[in-house]
């Protein structure tokens, strides 16, 4: 499958950022106003999916959220965190998910089994809703 090189990234991080620049010329302000879409996105997406019934809505949140998953494989993590790292020039900020989280002391390797294991209970439980129609 078709990975984004960092050469890539760079360009489509220059990109939204200069296509920002009509929201306010503060990245960090910028960043933030992706943090927000980003964090409403995943609240909405999940509550869709755990709790609203099995309808067109839920299976289109449900294909959405595959594409997004199909996405992050491609450029190598979720890019709305890789914008939200380069607008506010922080590294160690690791999206919404861990927001609570302080994950200075854990490895790499941690942290891509801890979403490892999030996409495992996601899809779990979801195929358990489509399965029984719950």
């Amino acid at each position: 499958m078709y990975q984004i090189n960092k050469e890539q990234n760079k360009k489509l991080l220059l990109f939204v950022e200069q296509k920002l620049k009509f929201i306010s010329n503060n990245n960090k302000f910028n960043g933030f106003i992706i943090f927000l879409f980003h964090l409403l996105f995943q609240l909405i997406s999940i509550y869709i999916l755990f709790f609203y019934p099995i309808s067109n809505l839920f299976y289109f949140t449900l294909t959405l959220w595959i594409f997004i998953l199909i996405s992050n494989y491609i450029f190598k993590g979720c890019i709305l965190t890789k914008i939200e790292r380069y607008l506010w020039k922080n590294n160690e900020w690791f999206g919404p998910y861990y927001i609570c989280c302080n994950l200075n002391n854990w490895s790499s390797n941690k942290i891509k089994n801890m979403y490892i294991c999030q996409i495992t209970l996601l899809l779990t439980i979801l195929f358990i809703r489509i399965l029984f129609k719950i």
